[in-house]
């Protein structure tokens, strides 16, 4: 830590040390040594915010998921992070309009370093006057336990932790507490909601997906909480755009589309970060092309004020003259009973001059170590599953590969960079 804090030029004097590991005893002390400061009447020389200080001090430095590339430093100001929780609080609000009782407690369960943790539990729940239970590490048995004991009315996790909780049958009344339900970071098929609602609040629960991006300080749409969900081609809406974010929709050339079209999604407005540190060429890439607007790769849809998202526009898989999903195909995967989860990327396929969408599936009740057994689904089931339910161009012509586990990050993004040098290890050839 003094070493990280040299590098960085921090002096120790600024930091200080949250210090758990004592069961029941929390201290918060200078990383240069002193009294504990939780049990002091010593007075903190914290610094005046003024006003130009809300945009140019960085008060949080985050680093992207790195899914496409490196993890970039992501550089949030004041005025970005209370940007966003407003946005996000905005549907909160509505929602505790009418059900006044709502408290917003919930159970702290993904990583700090994660712009979900820093917006869910520590600023959320003290903007709604709510309460954050930590867990020291996550682990599926002791989170459903917790969500138990404590009956926290709302949660925020990531598509594995639903899909593994809709998939278990480990889960029975331990999410009954539970009135409102968020899912984020990662695409998750509409049909798993279906199977993870009936296990969450009586069946009652109010289940809303986000969309975001830590450039964005977080959350970019987020509700309302409650209501019937937006279906549009089979794709599930992240939700309205709340007052104070800007979004535009622009075609391949940078041309605004009409309403309703597909396009990039660019979003504008107070929620937006810093920029990156010390990258100026990604500052320029993401943030000034055009000038005050995040890029965010995302390939979506607006319409009424409600928006849909396709896929990023770096995972489209483009076969032949079509552009596949890879999250609308992994979606279909995962609806199936006997499927754990799914990954979709493409390959390039030599014989067809062309890339061919490539399955890797994670079958249920299938044990670690063990691949094949004879009750688990087929490759060949599969294949028939997708065949009945996608057109003819979605097909896994690149064929279906049968893993452990789905590499993914923190936050619950697929890691289809790990997946590609997979592939590229394989050299299998298409087996569809």
């Amino acid at each position: 830590m003094a070493e990280a804090a040299r590098q960085l030029g921090i002096a120790e004097g600024r930091i200080l040390l949250a210090d758990s590991t004592e069961p029941g005893a929390w201290s918060l002390s200078p990383a240069a040594g002193g009294e504990n400061l939780l049990f002091s009447r010593q007075t903190l020389d914290w610094p005046r915010i003024t006003g130009s200080a809300l945009d140019t001090a960085t008060v949080c430095l985050l680093y992207s998921s790195g899914t496409t590339g490196l993890p970039k430093g992501v550089r949030l100001s004041h005025r970005s992070l209370v940007s966003d929780i407003v946005s996000l609080m905005h549907a909160a609000k509505e929602y505790q309009k009418k059900h006044p009782k709502f408290r917003f407690d919930t159970i702290a369960h993904l990583p700090m370093s994660n712009v979900a943790g820093i917006n869910l539990y520590s600023l959320s729940p003290f903007y709604m006057g709510g309460t954050a239970y930590w867990l020291k590490k996550y682990n599926f048995d002791d989170f459903i336990s917790a969500h138990r004991r404590l009956k926290p009315a709302y949660q925020f996790s990531v598509p594995p932790i639903w899909l593994q909780i809709a998939k278990s049958d480990k889960v029975t009344d331990h999410f009954d507490g539970l009135q409102v339900a968020s899912s984020g970071s990662a695409p998750i098929g509409f049909d798993t909601i279906k199977e993870l609602r009936k296990k969450l609040g009586k069946g009652k629960a109010d289940v809303y997906q986000t969309w975001g991006a830590t450039e964005c300080g977080g959350v970019i749409t987020a509700g309302p909480w409650e209501g019937e969900a937006n279906i549009k081609d089979g794709n599930w809406s992240v939700g309205e755009i709340p007052p104070n974010v800007r979004l535009r929709v622009l075609d391949e050339d940078d041309r605004d589309v009409a309403e309703g079209e597909r396009g990039e999604l660019l979003v504008g407005g107070k929620i937006l970060a810093q920029g990156y540190l010390n990258r100026p060429e990604a500052d320029q890439e993401a943030f000034g092309n055009p000038q005050g607007w995040y890029r965010t790769g995302d390939i979506g849809i607006v319409e009424k004020g409600k928006v849909w998202i396709v896929d990023r526009k770096k995972e489209l898989i483009k076969y032949k003259a079509n552009q596949v999903a890879p999250a609308e195909l992994e979606a279909l995967l995962t609806s199936h009973p006997q499927i754990a989860d799914a990954a979709v990327i493409g390959v390039w396929s030599q014989e067809q001059q062309t890339e061919v969408p490539r399955g890797y599936v994670v079958r249920r009740n299938v044990q670690p170590g063990a691949l094949s057994n004879e009750n688990a689904i087929s490759a060949s089931a599969v294949a028939d599953f997708v065949k009945k339910r996608a057109s003819s161009y979605k097909q896994l012509r690149g064929g279906i590969f049968f893993v452990e586990q789905i590499p993914k990050s923190a936050s619950g993004k697929i890691l289809r960079k790990e997946l590609r040098q997979k592939a590229e290890s394989e050299k299998a050839r298409p087996k569809l």
